[in-house]
């Protein structure tokens, strides 16, 4: 399928757009997310749970309440550092489809125990981190400092760590961050 050229954005190229074609995702999954731990400033890829998981629990928030079924203790409220946060992509971010680089945020609810609290965020989010690989982002733990997480557009991912730039004002601050990228 061909795009047509006035497709693209801001001078550059159309975020679907790849060498005059729209990129396709196979079956609508990359395969694989990511998985943060910010006590111990880790980040794992790890592999999608299996196809029959993936079409009982559909989409950016099915996905997500998977998780939070499969991986939350029985004993964890919203506010506790063992509650998971993800943010989660559906099947059809990253492609041509209208209004398809919705993505969802997925982790306990802090007035209704026991709950999964569901929040969803629009624009080139979703399918920038598909485009790098990816169908969500799973955080866990505390982090001792802010952190920050760094993904590129080829799906790498940079630990979280606390730079001394949280006290500038942020117009000072973009060529700093830009350089921390991996």
């Amino acid at each position: 399928m061909r795009l047509p050229a006035a497709a693209s954005v801001g001078g550059g190229r159309h975020p679907y757009h790849n060498g005059g074609r729209a990129v396709a995702i196979r079956g609508g999954y990359q395969g694989r997310m990511l998985r943060v731990d910010l006590s111990r400033g880790t980040v794992v890829k790890e592999a999608l749970p299996s196809e029959d998981v993936l079409r009982r629990f559909v989409g950016g928030n099915g996905l997500g309440v998977y998780y939070l079924l499969k991986e939350a203790p029985m004993d964890v409220v919203a506010t506790d550092p063992r509650a998971p946060f993800m943010i989660m992509t559906g099947p059809l971010a990253g492609t041509p489809a209208p209004s398809s680089s919705d993505w969802a945020t997925v982790c306990f609810h802090a007035n209704i125990p026991y709950a999964a609290g569901i929040g969803h965020g629009h624009g080139f989010w979703a399918a920038r981190l598909k485009h790098a690989g990816y169908d969500g982002v799973r955080v866990y733990g505390q982090a001792p400092r802010p952190a920050y997480l760094w993904i590129d557009a080829l799906g790498r991912a940079g630990r979280p760590c606390c730079p001394a730039r949280w006290s500038r004002p942020t117009a000072t601050t973009g060529p700093a961050w830009a350089a921390l990228a991996p």
